[in-house]
């Protein structure tokens, strides 16, 4: 399922990209020192210009999370991710799969968008309401190697198999359990 994939992708992405400033205070909150997040990886494996868009809207932190199904509509099938730090995903469609984000029962300030999942060549676009901020491209069969692109920069690799992205997952994986995850 396409829109499973895109929700993977989403998880690992939200949940990785997180500030560390590399001392014990500060953007440190809930981080193990080094920029790692409860089994997730570090903000260094993503370019500044995404990880601060996002800002503390992601799911750094929480210790477990639901994945719940919204097959009601065939024409426009859903899921929905619910993180224990009040974080949740609503992804609606398959091609594209378009997202909305929610921290603590407020949308986030941005949105996504996912094209060609099922063809192969998965592309992700990051919203926010001046338009795209980053694009995910060239996304690799195993989920663990894309190019991101800021908004006026520069193409850069991204490989979460180096040593210093260890924890972080791949695209088209949703670590959680199915249960209930209601998004108003």
């Amino acid at each position: 399922m396409a829109a499973m994939r895109w929700l993977g992708a989403v998880v690992l992405l939200l949940c990785a990209c997180t500030g560390d400033d590399d001392d014990s205070v500060g953007s440190d909150a809930g981080t193990v020192d080094g920029g790692t997040t409860a089994g997730m990886c570090a903000a260094s494996c993503f370019p500044a210009c995404f990880a601060g868009k996002i800002g503390d809207c992601n799911g750094a932190g929480a210790t477990s999370c639901m994945l719940q199904f919204d097959l009601t509509n065939p024409q426009n099938p859903g899921s929905n991710l619910c993180y224990s730090n009040g974080f949740k995903i609503r992804v609606r469609g398959s091609s594209p799969a378009l997202s909305q984000f929610f921290k603590n029962g407020a949308q986030c300030g941005y949105t996504s968008e996912a094209t060609g999942a099922g063809s192969g060549s998965l592309m992700v676009q990051f919203k926010d309401a001046a338009g795209t901020f980053a694009t995910f491209s060239n996304i690799d069969s195993g989920g663990r190697k894309f190019t991101v692109t800021c908004a006026g920069g520069t193409p850069v690799a991204v490989d979460l198999t180096t040593a210093d992205c260890t924890g972080c997952g791949s695209f088209g994986s949703a670590p959680c359990p199915q249960g209930a995850c209601v998004i108003p």
